[in-house]
């Protein structure tokens, strides 16, 4: 039996539930590294499910989990709907493994009415050599059985985009009122994704953590600009006025992220809280701080001290 015969493309119909236990299962038995789902929309490849053999293992990806083809085409899932094949690809081939470090790729289609609509990725490391120890059959019919809930984060994938893409736009629109804000937004985003990598999140918990540092300051588009701007000595009534900025943040995110994650609003309410209690808007202490508030509060702050920007308010801790 020829490779493109072997690898023909899955056909789509109806299917059910529960997935990671059965890829896991399939990556065991096979001895196969990594299985990552990806739908493919137009001009871009959507990166929706990541299951490893090792569930304790943390993934470094050479690509972020949205693709734009027209621009990134360096990678296996670009030679796969150019070439309407399976790939495999080797570590020292001409194309950039997806997930760094591994020996050997496979890249196999998902068609359907004739379209490459997504794209399973198997990875192996250590000589494995994936062509001869799969059973394609077999992991189709395990992501035939799950389809709907796939189309479920598939959707939660493509609204986070229009999310990330919309806060974006209001970022700028708030840059001209806070020139030096913007920067910040992502200097925060950087810093809370390093610790939350440090404390092993999930890539589902780096997306939401990422969300929430890009908005943990969204409140401030309606806090006077002069008071937003002013630095260090702000006096009573402004240092309160500027308080404000969390609870207001906490409801825009609350009506931008409603069917999306109703904890990110949370951690940008309290990611002005305190540790000791002496925090606001609520003086929360210890543990009644989410873990992902005080990690935009120490994001927040090493940007502060490093940056050496205008953002700094030592009375109110802006």
């Amino acid at each position: 039996m020829g490779f493109d015969k072997y690898f023909e493309p899955l056909k789509l119909d109806n299917i059910d539930k529960s997935l990671e236990f059965e890829l896991r299962n399939f990556l065991i038995e096979k001895n196969i590294s990594y299985c990552l789902f990806f739908s493919i929309i137009n001009n871009m490849a959507v990166r929706i499910i990541n299951i490893k053999k090792d569930e304790n293992e943390e993934i470094q990806y050479n690509f972020s989990e949205f693709l734009n083809l027209d621009i990134q085409r360096e990678n296996g899932i670009y030679k796969l709907i150019t070439e309407k094949k399976s790939i495999i690809n080797f570590q020292n081939s001409n194309i950039k493994t997806y997930v760094k470090g591994l020996k050997y790729e496979i890249y196999i289609p998902i068609t359907f009415k004739d379209e490459i609509v997504g794209c399973i990725y198997l990875g192996a490391n250590e000589g494995e050599n994936l062509s001869l120890n799969l059973d394609v059959v077999e992991i189709y019919e395990i992501i035939k059985r799950h389809m709907f809930y796939i189309m479920d984060i598939k959707a939660e994938k493509i609204l986070y985009k229009v999310l990330i893409e919309n806060i974006i736009l209001i970022n700028k629109i708030f840059e001209e009122k806070t020139p030096f804000m913007t920067r910040h937004l992502y200097n925060v985003a950087a810093w809370a994704i390093q610790i939350a990598r440090e404390l092993n999140y999930s890539d589902e918990r780096l997306t939401e953590i990422y969300l929430a540092a890009l908005m943990h300051d969204i409140g401030k588009i309606y806090i006077d600009s002069e008071i937003v701007n002013k630095g260090d000595d702000l006096n009573e009534e402004e240092y309160e006025e500027a308080k404000k900025h969390v609870e207001i943040g906490y409801n825009i995110a609350k009506d931008i992220l409603i069917t999306f994650n109703a904890q990110i609003p949370i951690w940008i309410l309290q990611h002005h809280e305190r540790w000791d209690g002496t925090g606001y808007p609520n003086k929360l202490k210890g543990e009644e701080i989410t873990e992902e508030a005080r990690i935009l509060k120490v994001a927040n702050f090493l940007d502060k001290i490093i940056s050496k920007s205008n953002y700094k308010n030592e009375k109110g801790k802006l």
